[in-house]
């Protein structure tokens, strides 16, 4: 290695190119994480994209470019790693959108979740044909959307 680089962590990365179950649209909040990893257990591998506001980026953006990056991320890992479908996750409490004090009562923010999901769901079958998952994370578990 470089002279200038100092090792801060011994790792075993595997170098073996990987193939993808599915490239997962995920919430950077902490909160979520522990789930995350639960979730690539049980779906082989995935690539995961992690972003504030997960699936928000697609539903509902700030800005056009955050749109186009996400999907331009998706359609990488499905060109990268041969990914079988993409999965879109929301979660409670998501500072994104404004957090649970936003709404009125549980069911109308899960409701709210649900409706941006399906939103996200178009932006991705618009330019990507693939299946396409939704879920939806609260504090009782990971709740896979119809």
């Amino acid at each position: 290695m470089e002279k200038n680089m100092k090792c801060i962590a011994k790792t075993g990365m595997e170098m073996a190119h990987y193939a993808a179950s599915a490239t997962v649209v995920w919430c950077f909040d902490r909160r979520t994480f522990k789930e995350l990893v639960k979730f690539d257990e049980t779906n082989s591998v995935v690539d995961a994209l992690t972003h504030g506001g997960e699936a928000k980026n697609l539903a509902s953006p700030a800005k056009e470019f955050y749109k186009e990056y996400l999907l331009d991320q998706i359609e990488t890992s499905v060109r990268l790693h041969d990914s079988k479908k993409v999965v879109l996750m929301n979660h409670v409490d998501c500072g994104a959108y404004g957090g649970s004090k936003k709404f009125a009562n549980r069911d109308e923010e899960v409701r709210f979740h649900i409706d941006e999901l399906k939103k996200a769901e178009i932006a991705v079958r618009e330019r990507i044909d693939l299946p396409v998952e939704k879920v939806f994370l609260d504090e009782e578990g990971l709740w896979l959307l119809e």
